[in-house]
């Protein structure tokens, strides 16, 4: 499979996680103002919260090995921005695992924090790309307006990031705090 059909399937994949992300944290926010919305997500709540987690580490995991497919695999060089963006997302990758694992939902502080400003630094990274602004903090030899990929003529890199970020910080906006009492 070449880095065309992989970045096609990336594309796809960060079009599902955009649209999922974005109806999920609709659904958070009618939840606030509608008892119908909040019933659902109540319900939704009592059976998937250990699964959101889950989902959510496992859309980290991809989004680590994908990037190091791009970097190590199909030899990308990763600009100053795609750098800070695998800052952010490659501990949410362990810690959402572990905290899976050990059915630790109060992990959700820092996996809002880790992806929230993860999902910031892709939407600067985009604004760098879209308006083709050369910052003095990108290297001249290898830009941040550089486009290794162009999937669909929109779907870049850090749209791709963006996308992964996104669904962590609504899937993780999703899962319910529960604290279990040792005398129970």
């Amino acid at each position: 499979m070449g880095l065309e059909s992989v970045s096609t399937v990336f594309g796809y994949l960060s079009i599902l996680s955009f649209v999922s992300g974005l109806g999920l944290i609709g659904l958070l926010i009618a939840a606030k103002f509608s008892p119908g919305s909040a019933k659902m997500l109540a319900d939704l709540r009592s059976t998937h919260n250990r699964n959101a987690l889950m989902f959510a580490a496992y859309i980290a995991a991809f989004c680590m090995l994908g990037s190091l497919y791009l970097s190590e695999i199909a030899y990308l060089v990763p600009c100053r921005y795609c750098w800070f963006q695998r800052i952010f997302m490659y501990p949410l990758a362990f810690i959402l695992m572990a905290a899976f694992i050990r059915s630790d939902f109060g992990i959700k502080f820092y996996g809002l924090m880790l992806s929230g400003i993860g999902g910031l630094i892709s939407l600067y990274h985009i604004r760098i790309q879209v308006f083709n602004i050369h910052s003095t903090s990108c290297d001249p030899m290898n830009p941040c307006t550089t486009r290794y990929l162009d999937v669909f003529g929109f779907m870049t890199i850090p749209m791709m990031a963006f996308a992964g970020f996104l669904l962590i910080f609504a899937l993780l906006l999703f899962v319910e705090d529960v604290y279990y009492d040792e005398n129970e």
